[in-house]
C-alpha cells in the first residue's frame, strides 16, 4: 500500500505528545487497512518491523510537507523548480522517488549517505517538527543544543532550527529539573571573639571530629 493513501488529517499530530506513539498508531492503521483488503492467507502480523516504522515516519513527513509546502511541491512537479518568492529557493529542493521534498545541492558524488546529503525539509512551526526534535533529544540522552542541532541536520533541514532546539530543551522536564539552581544555605552568625579586635592567637579554637586518644608514653621524650 502506498504511504500516501491514508490521507491523514492535518491536525492528527496535535493528538500525540511523543513521536514514537504517533508513528506506531499510523503503522497499526496502515496494517489494519492492508489486512482488510487482502485475503486472510496474505495478511501480515500485527508486529511492526523496523522497516515498517521507517516507512511510517516517511508517511508522516510526507503528509506534513504536503500541508506546509503544497505550493512548492506543485511548482516542482509542474515546472521543476520553486518560485523565486519561496523561502525554499536557496535550498534548491527536489522531490525524490518516494515523494519527499529534499534539499538539493552539488554533493551527488560525495561519499556521505543519501539522507545526509539531501535532508528532508520540515517546517519549524509545526507540532510534528517539535516531536521530531524531542524524540532526538531523548535518544541522545538529553543532549545539549550543539549536539542536538548536529544530529538533526543529518536527516532533516529545518529552518530556524536553533529556535526549535531552544524550545525543545526548555520544555524538557528532566533538563529543567537538573538545571534548576540549588538553594543556598544561609550562614550562621559569627562568634563574638571573631568580631573583636585582639592580639594574634589570643583566642584559638580547634575543631575535632570526635575524641582522640593519645599515648603520652610514646610521645614524651625520655631524659
Amino acid at each position: 500500500m502506498h504511504i500516501a493513501c491514508l490521507q491523514l488529517p492535518e491536525n492528527i499530530t496535535q493528538r500525540f505528545c511523543k513521536l514514537n506513539r504517533l508513528i506506531r498508531v499510523i503503522g497499526y492503521c496502515k496494517r489494519f487497512i492492508r489486512n482488510c483488503r487482502n485475503p486472510k492467507a496474505n495478511r501480515k502480523s500485527t508486529i511492526l518491523s523496523t522497516q515498517d516504522i521507517k516507512q511510517d515516519l516517511i508517511c508522516c513527513v510526507k503528509v506534513v510537507q504536503q500541508i506546509s509546502y503544497a505550493k512548492e511541491m506543485r511548482n516542482l512537479m509542474e515546472q521543476q523548480e520553486v518560485a523565486a518568492s519561496s523561502s525554499l529557493k536557496t535550498l534548491h529542493p527536489f522531490i525524490d522517488k518516494e515523494g519527499l521534498l529534499r534539499v538539493g545541492g552539488r554533493l551527488q558524488q560525495y561519499t556521505l549517505p543519501y539522507q545526509t546529503m539531501h535532508q528532508m525539509i520540515l517546517p519549524s512551526n509545526l507540532h510534528f517538527t517539535n516531536l521530531v526534535g524531542s524524540a532526538e533529544h531523548i535518544r541522545l540522552h538529553h543532549a545539549g543544543p550543539q549536539l542536538l542541532i548536529a544530529s538533526l541536520r543529518e536527516r532533516y533541514c529545518i529552518p530556524r532550527i536553533r529556535n526549535l532546539v531552544r524550545t525543545v530543551i526548555h520544555q524538557c522536564q528532566n533538563c529543567y529539573r537538573f538545571k534548576a539552581q540549588a538553594t543556598q544555605q544561609l550562614m550562621g552568625e559569627l562568634l563574638s571573639t571573631r568580631m573583636q579586635t585582639s592580639r594574634p592567637l589570643l583566642t584559638t579554637g580547634v575543631d575535632y571530629s570526635g575524641p582522640i586518644s593519645l599515648n603520652w608514653d610514646h610521645h614524651v621524650a625520655k631524659p
